[in-house]
């Protein structure tokens, strides 16, 4: 019968594929082919990189020609078995791809509204529900649209005339906007920012270095002081719900904390790691005058704790990552002890690399009720980068950390006195860690609850070799969170936003031990300074144990709030009372700060 059927009156019954000759429908399906696998792998990938790239820290060249050489095959591949399908299975195939080159278009220019270009939190619970449903509309009105053409319209040349037509706009589109993207951010022959010289692009192939740059690396990480230990763990968005989570599940989960005392009535300043962790550490707050990297400056160079810390005789450890907490790492030295020059950089996991970037792409062209599901941000590219000889840039690598400790153990150090300051992934997702300290490979489903039971096994493995070390005792350790969960960027808050805290004083030990004062970040450098008695002219205010649990107390959140055209306004909280009862939070004032990370 041939490549379609006769109907009853002995006619062909007319579609695409017996409408067009061969060299038509090869032409046609390697053209919708190209331009889907270039606008959900390549466009998104690229543009990304661009707007990026200081947060990624990596060149356009280390993943450029592999991500091009799978959007090429991929098309090829894709175009041939469009190209040789029959009758009625060739029309629908090519309707899909149509109609998901449209979709994904329109979806990440238009359709993601005011979400962020690199993966969000909740994506899919913070999107409004009237974006959602019209997202979700538009994506099935115009699957229902491609499939009726090639069904009912009958003059075929009308569906190859158009849809060359559009095809062709929305690549010259595209192409034109990415050379746009690529000149405005400098894309092109772009070194990353602590880079001192420029090289060839080739330099970037695994094994070949770049030049010398500085890092806070992950030196010294199991090392402890012989008098005198401190130890923050940040837990990244440790929130009060999480905590409650727990207990709700396992009631006795806490209960071996030797020493502490929980807060249930703990504020964080701000919402967001950025400038949280960096305000935590010096004391200096950011009022959003500055841009971030002058911020950092000020802030680590010139605040009175770190500077006290130095004149105790304090080791001062970091363990933070890049671009949220500092971006020139150069602005450590003689301050930081982990603070590292390297002899550049090296991609050791190119796959990894050119996968992450895909998922990127794909997240951006995602309708907003499926990007939840993809799970891949900034810290995915964590372990994608090497450094050369010596120590690796510290990461948020959770079961990394826990993993090392367990092979290493804590030794001692050559100092007395440490400050180990450790930033973790936490309950942030996706997530580094299970419950069992395994790595979890942004695939793997775990939740919240077994990440965080994650970071305690860490925790709990740090203080049994502090005991076995015999600088348990008069260690002060602190574990709380570098802000709250947001739930919901885009929106006011309309309940209380707490941050979990346990705290454990020099010389304390027994029981877990509970506390209602109602404290907030303002009484986090007070209490490191008295437990560990550090000998100071600043008046860092009262201390967490020292807050009396009787007084209402005034404390304050600064919410950062992502505004539909790009902008953020920084919603600062007064907290009057106990934080539980959102009745007791009152906006103090709201500012439009612009750009947050400007």
């Amino acid at each position: 019968m041939g490549e379609s059927k006769v109907n009853a009156t002995g006619s062909r019954k007319q579609t695409l594929q017996n409408g067009f000759s061969l060299k038509e429908r090869a032409l046609l399906s390697a053209l919708v082919s190209f331009a889907l696998v270039y606008t959900l792998l390549f466009q998104g990938a690229f543009e990304i990189f661009a707007t990026n790239k200081e947060e990624l820290g990596f060149r356009l060249a280390d993943f450029f020609l592999p991500l091009l050489l799978i959007v090429i095959g991929s098309a090829l591949v894709i175009g041939a078995a469009v190209t040789f399908a029959r009758g009625r299975v060739y029309d629908i195939l090519f309707a899909v791809l149509f109609w998901l080159v449209i979709a994904s278009y329109l979806q990440g220019n238009f359709l993601n509204f005011d979400l962020n270009s690199l993966a969000g939190d909740d994506v899919g619970i913070v999107a409004k529900p009237w974006q959602i449903v019209l997202g979700i509309a538009v994506w099935v009105l115009l699957c229902a649209g491609c499939i009726c053409a090639v069904l009912l319209v009958k003059k075929r040349d009308w569906i190859k005339t158009g849809a060359v037509f559009v095809l062709s706009i929305l690549l010259v589109m595209q192409i034109g906007s990415a050379v746009v993207t690529g000149i405005r951010y400098q894309v092109f022959g772009y070194q990353p920012a602590d880079s001192e010289e420029t090289t060839d692009a080739a330099a970037s192939n695994a094994g070949e270095k770049e030049p010398a740059e500085a890092l806070l690396s992950d030196k010294n990480l199991y090392k402890i002081g012989k008098k005198s230990n401190i130890y923050v763990f940040i837990l990244d968005r440790f929130d009060v719900s999480y905590y409650q989570d727990i207990v709700r599940k396992d009631p006795d989960f806490f209960d071996d904390l030797d020493g502490f005392t929980y807060y249930r009535d703990n504020v964080s300043l701000y919402s967001r790691t950025y400038p949280a962790i960096a305000s935590m550490i010096t004391g200096i707050e950011q009022d959003f005058s500055q841009n971030a990297s002058d911020y950092f400056k000020t802030a680590y160079t010139t605040s009175p704790f770190l500077h006290d810390l130095q004149e105790n005789g304090y080791r001062i450890g970091l363990y933070i990552d890049n671009y949220y907490t500092y971006r020139d790492a150069n602005i450590f030295d003689g301050i930081a002890d982990n603070f590292t020059r390297t002899d550049g950089y090296f991609v050791n996991d190119r796959p990894a690399l050119v996968g992450n970037m895909m998922l990127l792409s794909l997240y951006r062209y995602a309708p907003l009720i499926a990007k939840s599901y993809i799970s891949i941000n900034s810290t995915s590219f964590d372990g994608v980068i090497g450094y050369g000889e010596g120590y690796d840039e510290y990461q948020l690598d959770d079961a990394k950390v826990y993993q090392n400790l367990c092979k290493e153990k804590l030794s001692f150090s050559a100092s007395e006195n440490s400050f180990n300051f450790i930033h973790l992934n936490g309950c942030h997702d996706p997530y580094k860690i299970d419950e069992n300290g395994n790595s979890v490979d942004g695939t793997t489903p775990v939740n919240v609850v077994s990440a965080t039971k994650g970071c305690f096994l860490l925790i709990r493995e740090y203080i049994s070799q502090m005991k076995k070390a015999g600088v348990y005792e008069d260690a002060t350790i602190i574990i709380t969170g570098d802000h709250c969960r947001a739930r919901n960027d885009g929106a006011k808050p309309e309940q209380p936003r707490q941050t979990a805290l346990f705290v454990k004083e020099r010389g304390q030990s027994g029981a877990l031990k509970y506390s209602d004062a109602q404290v907030s970040q303002k009484n986090f450098l007070a209490e490191i300074v008295k437990s560990a008695g550090i000998v100071t002219t600043h008046d860092y205010g009262s201390a967490y144990s020292d807050v009396p649990v009787s007084i209402n107390q005034k404390r304050y959140h600064k919410f950062q709030l992502s505004k539909g055209d790009g902008t953020t306004s920084i919603v600062t909280y007064e907290v009057s009372g106990r934080g539980d009862d959102f009745a007791n939070w009152k906006i103090y004032k709201e500012e439009n700060i612009g750009k947050l990370y400007k």
